[in-house]
């Protein structure tokens, strides 16, 4: 049981709107309360830039816990021009919705040079804030990732920061060895229920799942840990 209260979001991935929602339905509280965030703030959804100015705001002025996801990997590697800088730009993935949010108030269009230019000079401060993103935090019996742990490792910490980031089946559907409840997003609670209208809180054998798939037009979702128990709250899709 936990002495403090948490209230954990994942894969907001540009919903700024759903989030804000999310947070006055909660009820959040940041004199009371944790607000833990498990990445994932850009690509796909309409307002990327906003999410993770909000979460920047949220971490520096109340202490919130904010995670890094794959697509914030994504995001900076398209920056730096790396290797899967062309992937990124696949409909798939949404990097080209990321981009829009920061060039267009300036009017740049197009996804090479003259916007890693200008997001790179205009918008430093987000950039840094999203390379220094932790890979997990632990508290109270809890350990909050993205996207997993390698359930093979003794020491969960050993994990590579590629899995903490991207894993997947292997550890939905393999046993941890951490003491701790695993909290994480990454996939689509739709898949772990497999159930495509179903997009709420899952919940497995030490591990939670709170992806909603909200980007994709389902739910974002919240939990809530206090030392009454779990709680979920939801905020459907909106402006679909």
């Amino acid at each position: 049981m936990t002495t403090s209260t948490f209230k954990v979001i994942s894969d907001i991935h540009g919903c700024d709107e759903e989030f804000v929602e999310l947070l006055r339905l909660s009820n959040y509280n940041p004199d009371r309360e944790k607000l833990i965030l498990l990445g994932d703030y850009v690509d796909r959804g309409p307002d990327s830039r906003g999410v993770v100015e909000r979460v920047m705001g949220f971490v520096r002025e109340y202490g919130a816990v904010a995670l890094g996801g794959n697509h914030e990997e994504l995001f900076l590697e398209w920056l730096a021009a790396g290797e899967r800088s062309a992937f990124y730009l696949r409909e798939v993935v949404g990097g080209r919705e990321t981009i829009d949010s920061y060039c267009k108030p300036y009017g740049v269009s197009g996804y090479e040079r003259e916007a890693r230019q200008l997001i790179q000079e205009k918008y430093a401060e987000q950039v840094e804030f999203m390379d220094k993103l932790l890979d997990f935090h632990e508290e109270e019996g809890y350990i909050f990732v993205h996207a997993g742990i390698d359930p093979k490792q003794a020491d969960w910490k050993q994990t590579d920061k590629s899995s903490f980031r991207w894993i997947r089946d292997e550890f939905h559907f393999t046993p941890h060895q951490a003491s701790g409840v695993v909290v994480f997003g990454h996939t689509p609670t739709t898949r772990l229920h497999g159930n495509e209208s179903c997009g709420d809180v899952w919940f497995g054998e030490k591990i939670i799942g709170v992806d909603g798939g909200c980007v994709f037009g389902n739910q974002l979702n919240c939990l809530e840990i206090s030392p009454d128990g779990l709680k979920t709250y939801v905020v459907p899709r909106m402006g679909m």
